[in-house]
């Protein structure tokens, strides 16, 4: 059963390949970097984001 980072996932990737086709260049050229701001890191890792689908950073706010 896919997860739901796993279907999000999939769902990014599919729009960004259609982006990257309409506008004329190869998705594998495209780098996509997962945020996770409300996921815990661990889950972000099962979906092999952090090397193979080009990295990973933290969305987290800082108050002042």
């Amino acid at each position: 059963m896919p997860t739901e980072i796993g279907r999000r996932l999939a769902d990014v990737t599919r729009r960004l390949g259609e982006a990257a086709g309409r506008a004329g260049r190869d998705p594998q050229d495209v780098r996509l970097i997962a945020v996770s701001k409300t996921f815990p890191i661990e889950d972000v890792r099962q979906q092999g984001i952090d090397g193979e689908r080009g990295g990973h950073g933290e969305g987290i706010i800082l108050s002042e």
